[in-house]
């Protein structure tokens, strides 16, 4: 996770940094804790590691502000419907993980959750 962070923080453009004071697991250094950039990239791996923690409501809000950036994201949408499902929201979450499967019909973790919540 903190490569694909360090790779993000390296290619973003200065002025997209956003200051983030939550700090630990998520944040892992002082650099990285300074400043994240605001990508849709960075905010899925925060959001990500949030799911990971149960934090379903702080994590939904990273996947969005993800999709926010990038609409095309099948892993945002996956995500974001993970973390909906897990805090009860099943219609909505069927659309996110309907969404991901449209857009990477490969993705057999989406169709598996998305085939769960169907049943």
């Amino acid at each position: 996770m903190y490569l694909a962070l360090l790779d993000e923080a390296y290619h973003a453009p200065a002025t997209t940094a956003r200051f983030n004071a939550n700090g630990g697991k998520i944040l892992g250094s002082a650099y990285l804790g300074a400043a994240l950039p605001d990508t849709a990239g960075v905010h899925n791996i925060v959001g990500v590691t949030l799911l990971e923690e149960k934090r379903y409501e702080e994590a939904a809000a990273e996947f969005r502000a993800s999709l926010k950036r990038r609409e095309d994201s099948a892993d945002a949408n996956r995500n974001l419907g993970t973390a909906l499902a897990a805090l009860g929201n099943r219609e909505e979450a069927i659309s996110y993980l309907r969404r991901a499967t449209q857009l990477a019909p490969d993705n057999q973790y989406a169709r598996k959750e998305l085939e769960a919540l169907l049943r």
